[in-house]
């Protein structure tokens, strides 16, 4: 893409909203708007992009909405946008008009391009080309639809698809435009590598806010306020293209999805993000086993984004629409290698972990981690008990890597706040007992792991702990005054406790030489 953009094609970046307009009241007629949705219809209009003006004709009504109705035209290609009537006012009008004196064409994306006037010459709408497809909302947000309406589909669609998407967004950003309400109805998909993006209208150029959006992707910073009373900035867009890129690699699912009881909106405001950035720390079932495939550097950078405290959790550090393409350019170069390494690697919805390369030194095996070997050996390196396998209330088998104590040994569960004694059914010298591999939550953030991970934190995931510690020298600075120091009076009770202990041993020897010499 072209560093250099014509002067023509690019928007201002500005801080003041524009004025908002009046309504704009209608002389003339509203076209189409008593039509039904397919109804047919021949009504013509003008279309005007401020270099020539052309007499169109409205022939179908294809859809209505909140804001107004669509038209097919019989321009090829291009369909109308009608407003409803109290939805025609003069910032309206003027947004429309700067945007298209500034004309964007790519492919995909349903820019305004021309001015639609009734037979009175007044404002009504705006002429736009023509889009297809299938929403995400309808599509890949709905797991059970993503896999009805694009069943060939492996993870190396979907990171085309993010690719196709990031494209268009920086294509955008890069004219100043911000799309503000990026959201799964806005975008639908044709393939991974078509799709188109609507209700451009809405769009934020200039002193002209994008009106409208979604909890998801709004950004802890803009909680709860009027989108209409404030520009969103490059960073709040930022925060906004990682939601959409993380809903779509785990299809569907919010990355603050409620967390312990909580709204997704209290989950974003405190940044309280479930996943960690490590390959062991996974979220239970479907969701944790996606993001177990994906690559580290990818779910590195969602957990850096959304996890507060993080390298890229402030507004000015999130990830441009640019650099999220390099880190997914780099994802699906590198799908072959991952598929060697594991079959499953581009499975859209994998049904295990990511497969792991064995311990031991020289070995290339790889094996499936579970709950039990998470870090271990692959099958060749483990050493099986004699007699028939111990199986276990989770129903694994106890396997006891070659060098080490057999399932037949009883020790005492490592765990310090446990410490019960149990037959050993993992082959890793201290192991813990089954209670103490159930899943429970940190008492801060609810995040779900092995007990004895949080017991040996004081109840805290590694996250919270780490974050626990950070804070833990301001506050021993701001209480070290009221540490008690030894009490001064210390020495005077010391020797009294030593002058009583004297005289009770000087008389208990007194009384015995009195009971000799008796």
């Amino acid at each position: 893409m072209s560093t250099t953009i014509p002067e023509t094609q690019r928007f201002a970046r500005v801080t003041q909203l524009a004025p908002v307009g009046r309504p704009l009241p209608l002389t003339g007629e509203l076209p189409g708007e008593q039509a039904a949705k397919g109804e047919r219809l021949g009504v013509r209009v003008s279309a005007d992009d401020g270099a020539k003006r052309l007499q169109i004709q409205l022939t179908v009504k294809l859809a209505e909405g909140g804001e107004g109705s669509v038209f097919q035209t019989d321009v090829a290609g291009y369909v109308a946008k009608i407003y409803k009537r109290d939805k025609l006012t003069g910032d309206r009008l003027e947004k429309l008009r700067a945007m298209i004196a500034r004309p964007i064409r790519y492919k995909g994306i349903c820019f305004p391009e021309a001015m639609i006037y009734n037979s009175e010459n007044e404002f009504v709408g705006y002429l736009m080309p023509e889009a297809k497809g299938v929403e995400l909302s309808r599509s890949v947000f709905v797991p059970q639809l993503l896999l009805t309406k694009f069943p060939s589909w492996t993870r190396e669609h979907t990171i085309q698809l993010c690719l196709t998407i990031l494209d268009k967004i920086r294509f955008l950003n890069d004219r100043g435009v911000i799309l503000g309400d990026i959201n799964a109805s806005n975008i639908l998909v044709v393939s991974p590598t078509e799709v188109f993006f609507v209700d451009c209208d809405s769009y934020q150029i200039e002193g002209y806010p994008c009106p409208v959006g979604t909890a998801h992707f709004t950004p802890p910073e803009v909680s709860g306020k009027d989108f209409k009373t404030f520009l969103r900035t490059q960073a709040m867009e930022n925060f906004a293209i990682a939601t959409l890129l993380f809903m779509i690699m785990l299809p569907g699912k919010a990355p603050y999805s409620a967390v312990g009881g909580s709204s997704p909106a209290e989950n974003i405001k405190t940044g309280a993000f479930a996943y960690e950035g490590g390959d062991d720390a996974l979220p239970p079932g479907r969701w944790g086993f996606i993001w177990s495939h994906t690559t580290y550097k990818v779910r590195r950078a969602f957990y850096e984004t959304f996890k507060r405290g993080e390298a890229h959790f402030a507004p000015a550090k999130r990830f441009s629409a640019a650099q999220w393409s390099d880190l997914f350019a780099g994802y699906l170069r590198s799908a072959k290698i991952m598929l060697r390494n594991d079959p499953m690697a581009m499975d859209i919805f994998p049904t295990r972990r990511k497969m792991k390369k064995c311990k031991i030194d020289g070995c290339d095996h790889r094996f499936i981690p579970t709950q039990q070997n998470l870090y271990i050996f692959c099958d060749q390196h483990v050493k099986r008990p004699s007699g028939p396998p111990v199986v276990h209330s989770a129903g694994h088998t106890s396997a006891v890597p070659v060098g080490h104590r057999t399932a037949q040994q009883t020790i005492r569960c490592k765990n310090p706040t446990c410490r019960r004694s149990f037959t050993l059914s993992v082959g890793r010298p201290g192991e813990y007992c089954q209670d103490c591999w159930k899943k429970v939550g940190c008492r801060k953030c609810s995040y779900v792991a092995a007990k004895w991970m949080h017991d040996e934190r004081n109840g805290l995931c590694r996250r919270c702990y780490e974050e626990q510690k950070r804070l833990a020298p301001a506050h021993q600075a701001s209480t070290r005054s009221t540490v008690a120091a030894p009490a001064p009076n210390s020495t005077s009770r010391e020797a009294v406790v030593g002058f009583f202990v004297a005289a009770t041993i000087a008389t208990i020897l007194i009384f015995i030489a009195i009971v000799i010499g008796g």
